[in-house]
Order: C-alpha cells, then structure tokens, then sequence
C-alpha cells in the first residue's frame, strides 16, 4: 500500500498528463520511484530548449516587419512633446522618476501620452491625458530603484508596475523592456524597436526619448493625420483584449476603424474569451459604466 500512495502523489503532482500516459515507474537506488523526478527533468529541458530556440530567432524570419522612423530631437513633433513634459503635474512625476532611478539609466515614455499631445498639435483636439506609460533599458534592479517612489505601487495585469504617485490625477505604468510582454512572448531581442513592434495597433506605436529627446515612429503620425486606427501587429496575442482596447482607442479619440480593426471584432474572440476582457477593462477603466459602455459598442460595431 505504501507504493500505491506513492503513485497517488505522482499523479497529483504530474497532473493530468501523467495520469493519461500512465509511465511505467523508474525505481532508484533506495528503492523509491523516480518517475516524477525523471519526468520533471524532461519537462524542464523541454522548456529550456524552446526558450533558447525562441530567443536565437532572428527578427527578420517575420514575414510583416513593421517600419519604424526615427524624429530627430531638432524635430517640431520632439519639440511638443518636451513643451508637453514640463507641463503638472508631468513635470513633478518625471522629476522624481528621474532622481530615483538614475541619470545614467535610458528610458522611454511610450505610446498614448504622445499621441494626445500630438494629436493637440496637428489636429488642435483636446485630449485628457490620465496615464504616462514608461519603458526603462533596467530589468534586476527596476523594482529595487522604484520601490523608493512615493505613493502607491502594484503590478499590472502584464508583468509591469503602476504607480499612483501622491496627489496626482495621474498614474504610470512602468515596465522594463526585458519584461515587456512582446519581447518575452516571442523570444525577441530585448531593445524599444521589438517594444514598439509588438504594438498592436498603429495609434500606440510611438515612444520619446527622454535622454536623446528623439522619437521612433511605427505608424502613429501617418494614423493621426489620416484619422484612422489601423490594427497590424506584427506577432498577434490576446484578441479579446485587443478588440475591447480598439474600442478604447474609437472612444478616446473618435477616429474611424481600418478594415483590420473590423476584421478582428467579427472574429469573435471578444465573446468567447469575454470574462477575460472584462478582468482587463476593470484594472484599466475607473467605473463599471465604463466596462458596460464598451461592451455595447462593440456589439453595435459587429
């Protein structure tokens, strides 16, 4: 009976997969079954082996390579944007950001923030800005260095920080471009050309500089002057959420959807993977309201 309650425990412990395959035990030195150890270790050199394939994959095996252009830092568009930063309570947050986690440390403030502002620039709207996204080249010691911030930090749904720095109407999402969800995902080269890339849709495709003032450009200006949201990743994942973040961009900017964007929201996978979506639109939108609005207007877009 002692084997039999052995052999329970395997089970347990290898899960289903084990108990399906029903693998002829492997008995030790001392008498005991092995198999469980055995196993673990050809799971593990498994997973070893296709994080090493992952990672030696070239970006150009990408059939769909999204061009990026760089904006030098003598640019109008890098001229609004640095205009825009010293606006509050930017200025405040940036300032502290900057004093904990150190001059000599690169970093990237990516995505909606420059949009807006570009969008105030060329198209004279108005857009609330209530986040700032930021990409830092530091993986270790990221949380070490903005542990010290003030306020209130946690983790975000994907891996990164948010921030709700004391008496601001703002938050910031940190992460660091090791650990942004592309790169790991698909093994790619950790730099802010694969961060951008993996950028889902051509209005979030866009970062400053913050030490060489430059910018890097996938998409978004040409889809602010044409007042189009395009959706074009260049590796897909989480079309659920993709099709609710879609809707997030229509609302926001009131801009007209791509054939593309149409093509994901008629997929479905909003619908059946909805209890997820509704998971990331509570940690991202401030009211239930919010999350029912969105909802209805995806079913009228479909």
């Amino acid at each position: 009976m002692p084997h039999s309650g052995i052999r329970s425990a395997r089970i347990l412990w290898l899960g289903p997969t084990y108990a399906k395959r029903r693998l002829s035990p492997k008995v030790g030195p001392y008498g005991f079954d092995i198999t469980p150890f055995l196993y673990y270790n050809l799971i593990t050199m498994r997973t070893n082996l296709n994080s090493q394939n992952a990672r030696s994959r070239k970006d150009s095996t990408n059939p769909n390579p999204i061009e990026l252009k760089e904006l030098p830092s003598s640019s109008t568009e890098a001229h609004w944007i640095r205009k825009a930063l010293k606006e509050e309570p930017f200025n405040r947050i940036l300032k502290e950001f900057n004093r904990y986690i150190g001059e000599n440390i690169h970093y990237f403030i990516l995505g909606g923030f420059i949009r807006d502002v570009l969008i105030r620039n060329i198209l004279s709207i108005e857009v609330k800005r209530h986040d700032l996204d930021i990409v830092v080249d530091l993986d270790e010691e990221l949380y070490l260095k903005i542990s010290q911030l003030s306020g209130k930090l946690s983790r975000t749904p994907f891996g990164g920080f948010r921030w709700f720095p004391i008496n601001s109407p703002i938050y910031v999402d940190i992460w660091s471009i090791a650990n942004n969800y592309n790169v790991k995902r698909f093994g790619l080269r950790p730099d802010i050309s694969n961060v951008l890339r993996g950028v889902p849709f051509n209005l979030g495709r866009i970062c400053f500089d913050m030490r060489k003032h430059n910018i890097f450009d996938g998409g978004c200006l040409e889809g602010i002057k044409s007042q189009q949201i395009l959706y074009n990743p260049q590796q897909e994942y989480l079309p659920h959420i993709q099709a609710v973040r879609a809707i997030g961009l229509y609302r926001k900017t009131g801009f007209s959807f791509d054939a593309s964007v149409y093509q994901l929201l008629r997929r479905k996978d909003w619908q059946t993977k909805k209890k997820n979506a509704e998971r990331y639109l509570i940690s991202n939108l401030k009211s239930s309201r919010d999350v029912t609005k969105t909802f209805s207007i995806l079913n009228r877009m479909v």
